[in-house]
């Protein structure tokens, strides 16, 4: 009898882990399908950004192929044609549209006070490491490192100075 019971309590618990992984493979099955649609819909829609635009003509275009712009060849591989520019118009208008981009991020990124705060601090360890080599017990390891840091930091002024 308790035999009976301890098999029925058994089988209900596997008949619950089966209904529990049935419901988990689904869950799986779907989540599988939603990514394989939102990876479809990216490829898609990075096809059709301004830079893909630029690069490639518009005709021969096909709905069928998810927005995939060029001609089958017979090995059934696609070929792009590449977009020439016209003339120096286009040049002019890209090199403009490139800066629009470049400006706003150039001027955000520097400054007249990192370029003064990498000049100073270079200017300090420079000090420090001739400091250092003209007394009696100088360290060559660390005297290398702050001479590194500082050479990197002048390095990183002059680049500021340049973008102000």
């Amino acid at each position: 009898m308790a035999f009976d019971s301890t098999l029925a309590d058994i089988n209900r618990e596997f008949d619950e882990f089966e209904k529990e992984l049935q419901a988990s493979q689904e869950e799986a099955k779907i989540k599988a399908a939603e990514v394989a649609k939102w990876k479809k819909e990216m490829a898609k829609s990075r096809s059709e950004g301004q830079f893909f635009k630029q690069l490639y003509d518009d005709e021969d275009s096909d709905d069928e192929n998810d927005g995939i712009k060029g001609r089958v060849s017979s090995g059934g591989q696609r070929r792009r044609k590449k977009k020439r520019f016209s003339s120096d118009e286009a040049r002019i208008e890209a090199k403009a549209r490139s800066d629009k981009v470049i400006e706003p991020a150039r001027s955000e990124t520097t400054s007249k006070f990192r370029f003064m705060l990498f000049g100073a601090l270079s200017g300090v360890l420079a000090v420090a490491v001739i400091a250092d080599v003209t007394s009696a017990g100088p360290s060559p390891g660390q005297d290398a490192l702050y001479a590194a840091i500082a050479t990197a930091l002048a390095f990183n002024a002059i680049e500021e100075r340049k973008d102000l």
